[in-house]
């Protein structure tokens, strides 16, 4: 579930952007950028949920004690085990059934049966706390998983808004000059660095503020529109005959 909660949570970075942002479909150089983006994004997340599980040490105490119960004695080995699971119940808030396993732990070691009866109690105690054990971690893991994925995603959208905010207004701006947005930003190396961005912001702060750019702009603005006007008026004039 986890992987597909992160590449669920990839395509709806994608999808966000490229519904919001045209330039990021009628630009194949920046849509490969925005891919590279994510693909990165996937990987570093994926290595952080490896890496990063905040309850490792009772993941594998919980591995070690299902590897031991099966061999050791059963009887003897109980109490230990539900200390175990009980401090880690503590440790993520999640209730701990001390009067249903307190029982099951008395009827064991103070046995009114048989041996045998005492010890297949034993074993299908130390399953039922084994599966329930492995229950609340595997939920555990999966809440977490969950919040640092959507994190993670937050941070992706909002890095990826801020740069399309820019590249959006530039290659607006460029279009009325006759440019390709790829003539002043290298997309070679497949994402932009600080230093890219940077020069981003310069750009269009210059643009922004020169006189003579912004008089080209308005003009080149106002001739496309003329042209535009002139097309539909040639194609009407047509269209009557």
């Amino acid at each position: 579930m986890p992987s597909l909660d992160l590449i669920s949570a990839a395509q709806s970075i994608n999808d966000s952007i490229t519904e919001k942002y045209s330039v990021a479909k009628a630009n194949d150089k920046i849509a490969a950028l925005i891919e590279e983006e994510i693909r990165v994004w996937r990987s570093n997340v994926r290595g952080e949920i490896r890496r990063n599980f905040p309850f490792w040490e009772e993941e594998s105490k919980l591995s070690a004690w299902r590897e031991k119960i099966p061999f050791e004695g059963l009887n003897e080995q109980l109490p230990a085990f539900l200390d175990d699971y009980s401090r880690f119940c503590s440790l993520i808030g999640h209730p701990f059934n001390k009067h249903f396993w307190g029982k099951e732990l008395q009827q064991i070691l103070q046995p009114k049966k048989s041996n045998k009866t005492v010890n297949k109690n034993s074993a299908v105690t130390c399953m039922l706390l084994l599966n329930e054990w492995q229950k609340t971690l595997d939920q555990t893991r999966s809440e977490w998983e969950l919040r640092l994925i959507e994190e993670q995603r937050l941070a992706l959208l909002k890095k990826l808004e801020q740069l399309l905010d820019l590249l959006q207004e530039l290659d607006e701006q460029l279009q009325l000059l006759g440019l390709d947005t790829g003539l002043l930003i290298d997309f070679s190396a497949g994402r932009l660095n600080d230093q890219d961005i940077s020069q981003l912001k310069r750009l269009m702060t210059y643009m922004a503020q020169d006189p003579g750019v912004r008089q080209l702009c308005n003009l080149l603005g106002k001739m496309r529109q003329f042209e535009a006007s002139a097309r539909l008026e040639k194609a009407t004039v047509s269209c009557s005959y």
